[in-house]
């Protein structure tokens, strides 16, 4: 008669069902009858008082875990899954570290732990089954602390098991607030809806990580369990609220994308596949900035020169990511993969500064601060020879910015100037940047209703006046016959508005007609001849004070060259009652041309 027998010689296979140890349901259900709560056949629940091979049996008071109903939300159901378990007593083991025997019972109470931690609690009451929620938090406290002290073999039963209860943890349905207030989640408003059952998931996700990064991790023996499914499964996780789920998710699978290599190319695929459905659908993800934190490391282990595979991510899911309107929440990863990808080839600067050109916020200030922020950064990282292949459609459009109405937008777009690469940049194309940029300047110096703005745009203008003067005539005749242009226009437009109010009122003398308003707003227009006093009053001001050091004498090629020392720097000031406000630019100093790679902001780069 055949036998159950434990393999004392395998000690990694699971302990059989005859084990003293065995989960025994002491209730059996019936199909066709519904469950009372109430009934005493829930209350009956005992222990077994079975032989125990561990010496001293532990014996406690009963904790039954009820049938967890799946409760509908109005989310669509996502592949995630939620686990209805079956009645079952949960029975509290000896802790491992209690043991004295050989690791091989250490190893079969460990394994009996892990299975017995895939029952799932409901914590949808915070009053009910306490004592269940302490014995399964210390067991998992237990076996995280076995898998950092332990040798795990590389058995497939076993890896089996522990996959198994990792999954039977953390699927589930993710719960929304869009079902409570009937509007999507805004994180910039609305506050987090928090994961209830966070003290046993955190447990179980930091067992898994620990799992993940052990030395005795096997590849092969994990990819069968750790399958496509299971990582379509865990990236829809990612669309927690929770932001402490989000981050370690974020965590594990960066993981699970270093360790198990035949993944890799699914797992960029299928978070591509999220960027896609996020950009052209709903735009709705909570987790868009943990998978472009895990894009940003996973793009700056590319090898060079760049694949086509990796350049078409770039073009058409990447960029693309910069007209989502909830841009605000991720622009800063964003901006982080674009730059990793400048900075691996050169070449696709010219691409990328064009596609943020197309995508341009018209109307939103706040976003288009976000795109000078990251013009900034590109032009921290690209040479002279891209430089010149976008700089004129660049700096038309920062010409744009510097006249916004919102200040804000034009304090950024002048604060370019401050930046000693890019000063270097325009000094490269010097005859073409002052003809695009100037007039845009001027107009911020004198009719920008921002004092601030007044400020930094004299100390551009200045700029522009000390970096080459015939240079600088040229743009200013320009700018005269500009403006001379405008108001013979202006005047035109008035004399023919004017012709057309006298012939309405010839024709109808009975009747009063007032004069349109476009008459009321050529009146306001400034003569040529203010407009040109005025700009001659500026240019005065700058030739009275070029008696003082000029501070861009190391840069322009124009000018006498001066002996100051690399730590030196001199401050431009601006009108003399303003001596409180001015720009601080270093002499002789070498910018850093990869400034992200100081702050970056992710995580464990020296184990990945």
């Amino acid at each position: 008669m055949p036998t159950n027998k434990i393999n004392k010689k395998d000690p990694a296979l699971p302990i059989p069902n005859t084990s003293p140890f065995t989960i025994q349901s002491t209730t059996k259900p019936s199909p066709a009858k519904t469950p009372d709560p109430n009934s005493s056949e829930n209350n009956d629940a005992t222990w077994s008082a079975l032989a125990d091979p561990f010496k001293e049996p532990l014996v406690m008071s009963p904790i039954l875990v009820d049938e967890v109903q799946n409760v509908k939300t109005l989310r669509k159901q996502r592949s995630s899954q939620f686990n209805s378990i079956s009645k079952k007593d949960f029975k509290v083991f000896p802790k491992i570290e209690d043991l004295r025997n050989s690791n091989g019972d250490k190893l079969k109470l460990f394994c009996k732990k892990v299975d017995h931690c895939s029952i799932v609690v409901d914590f949808s009451n915070e009053n009910t089954f306490a004592e269940l929620k302490n014995a399964k938090r210390h067991a998992l406290e237990q076996i995280i602390d076995y898998i950092g002290k332990y040798h795990i073999p590389k058995n497939e039963a076993l890896y089996s098991q522990i996959i198994n209860m990792v999954s039977s943890n953390i699927f589930r349905n993710i719960s929304s607030q869009s079902g409570i207030n009937g509007e999507p989640f805004d994180p910039e408003e609305d506050e987090p809806l928090l994961e209830p059952a966070w003290p046993h998931l955190e447990l179980v996700y930091i067992f898994f990580l620990r799992f993940l990064e052990s030395d005795s991790f096997d590849e092969f023996l994990a990819r069968k369990f750790i399958s496509q499914k299971f990582i379509l499964q865990l990236l829809d996780l990612f669309d927690s609220e929770d932001p402490r789920e989000r981050e370690i998710l974020k965590t594990i699978l960066h993981r699970i994308y270093g360790k198990i290599l035949l993944l890799r190319s699914f797992i960029r695929k299928s978070i591509n596949d999220i960027f896609l459905q996020f950009v052209y659908e709903n735009e709705h993800f909570n987790g868009i900035t943990q998978l472009l934190e895990i894009m940003g490391s996973i793009i700056n282990g590319f090898t060079v020169p760049l694949k086509d595979e990796h350049k078409v991510f770039l073009c058409n899911v990447l960029l693309p990511l910069h007209k989502a309107r909830p841009i605000s929440s991720y622009h800063p990863q964003l901006a982080y993969c674009t730059v990793q990808f400048i900075e691996k080839e050169s070449a696709l600067s010219e691409p990328i500064i064009l596609a943020l050109l197309r995508y341009w916020p018209k109307i939103n200030s706040q976003k288009e601060v976000m795109f000078l922020n990251e013009i900034e950064e590109i032009l921290d990282v690209i040479g002279i020879a891209e430089f010149q292949k976008v700089h004129i459609q660049l700096f038309q459009r920062i010409a744009q910015s510097v006249f916004s109405p919102h200040f804000q937008v034009s304090e950024r777009a002048l604060s370019f100037w401050r930046n000693d690469h890019i000063i270097h940049l325009i000094y490269s194309s010097l005859d073409t940047i002052m003809h695009v940029v100037l007039n845009e300047v001027y107009k911020a110096c004198k009719l920008h209703w921002n004092q601030s703005v007044h400020q930094h745009a004299y100390a551009v203008f200045r700029f522009f006046m000390l970096s080459d003067d015939q240079l600088f005539d040229s743009c200013i005749e320009n700018i005269r016959y500009s403006h001379e242009q405008n108001q013979a226009s202006a005047l035109s437009r008035k004399q023919v508005w004017s012709n057309i109010h006298k012939s309405a009122a010839s024709r109808f003398p009975n009747q009063y007609c007032s004069a349109p308003p476009v008459l009321d707003y050529i009146q306001n227009i400034p003569s040529h001849s203010s407009v040109i006093d005025q700009l001659d009053m500026i240019i005065d001001h700058v030739i009275q004070e070029n008696s003082s050091p000029n501070v861009y004498s190391n840069q322009s090629p124009n000018l006498s060259n001066q002996n100051i020392s690399s730590n030196s720097s001199q401050s431009v000031p601006f009108y003399d009652s303003y001596q409180d406000i001015s720009f601080s630019f270093p002499i002789n100093s070498k910018p850093p041309l990869t400034p992200t790679d100081s702050s970056n902001i992710y995580y464990d780069h020296a184990q990945s």
